[in-house]
């Protein structure tokens, strides 16, 4: 019996990364496989736990630089397939600061390295809450099953 709940909980924290994993999957906007495959490949990484709420905040600030670069007429390569993303770790990619400048001849900057620290320290915090939250949210549904 007791094995039979530790089994179940196994599958519900495959399940919970797999939705996070699928989450981002679907945001990302090149080519990619299934969800099972690309999770099976994404999992062959050593600590794929640890990257797993990098990716999806990642790739939205991706699709935020692009989007910047593409506005100011700057070259954009085409989106690399998932699983290449996936396998060259993209989630830890730097980026070079955009200058903008606006009407009234000021200029700003977006995504610079500040920009970028502070999605890294957002990235960690979250990785941080998963790890509190994980945990009680399984026990919480096997004690329901008893």
């Amino acid at each position: 019996m007791r094995m039979g709940l530790f089994n179940e909980a196994i599958k519900g924290m495959d399940n919970i990364d797999k939705n996070a994993f699928e989450l981002a999957r679907k945001i990302y906007p090149g080519t990619k496989r299934g969800l099972d495959v690309e999770f099976t490949n994404f999992k062959k990484h050593k600590n794929w736990k640890t990257y797993l709420p990098l990716i999806r905040p990642a790739i939205g600030k991706q699709i935020e630089y692009r989007t910047a670069k593409r506005q100011l007429d700057q070259f954009v390569p085409e989106w690399k397939n998932f699983k290449t993303w996936i396998n060259n770790n993209c989630w830890e990619e730097e980026y070079e600061e955009i200058k903008i400048v606006k009407s009234g001849g000021q200029s700003g900057v977006i995504l610079g390295k500040e920009y970028w620290d502070k999605f890294r320290k957002s990235a960690a915090q979250a990785e941080t809450e998963r790890d509190k939250w994980e945990p009680g949210f399984l026990t919480s549904g096997l004690r329901n099953k008893k």
